[in-house]
């Protein structure tokens, strides 16, 4: 069977065009893609999901972790303020007395409230009334927290440096715990 040299070329581009939209093919990773010193893990216990993040801003003292695809925690000084992507969101947490607490500044009973995004998409709010204690050592820190419908813990460990460098906090009733820890990637 002889092929033509007009045929050749058909089978070639057709050929080549196959293997351009097979998505199973290797892709080039991209040049300019950002490499980070230090990454976030975050695993989110109700799901079965462990993502990595990298940092992508920091603005008035809230560093702001997010995914390829978009999903993001904030967060100050390793307390979560804000997260996108998740769904019930937390739109927003005032975390100051909490981190008081474990600075040593404050003690006794404190109040954390948060602002969701429901399912109908409206704000919704919740307010803890919390204490903070230490597990037996002073990198340990344990928040008991109660709001009118349920409790939740929270667990900090400190680093030598006295900043947190792992948790497992309660963000809300639906999605409950994100587990966060950094990894040095450098």
């Amino acid at each position: 069977m002889r092929i033509s040299g007009f045929s050749a070329i058909v089978i070639v581009i057709v050929l080549s065009a196959c293997t351009a939209f097979d998505p199973g093919a290797p892709q080039a990773v991209q040049a300019d893609a950002p490499v980070y010193k230090t990454l976030l893990s975050v695993k989110i216990p109700v799901r079965n999901a462990v993502a990595t993040l990298g940092l992508i801003a920091t603005s008035q003292g809230v560093q702001t972790w997010q995914t390829g695809d978009g999903v993001s925690v904030s967060l100050r000084d390793g307390l979560i303020v804000s997260t996108r992507g998740l769904g019930f969101d937390v739109m927003g947490s005032d975390v100051q007395q909490s981190l008081h607490a474990i600075s040593g500044t404050l003690s006794g009973s404190y109040t954390v409230k948060r602002r969701y995004l429901t399912a109908d998409n409206r704000s919704a709010s919740i307010t803890a009334t919390c204490t903070m204690s230490t597990a037996g050592t002073d990198r340990v820190f344990i928040e008991e927290c109660t709001t009118l419908d349920s409790t939740f813990r929270n667990e900090y460990l400190l680093d030598a440096s006295g900043r947190i460098a792992q948790s497992i906090q309660w963000i809300g009733p639906e999605i409950e715990y994100l587990g966060l820890s950094y990894v040095n990637n450098g």
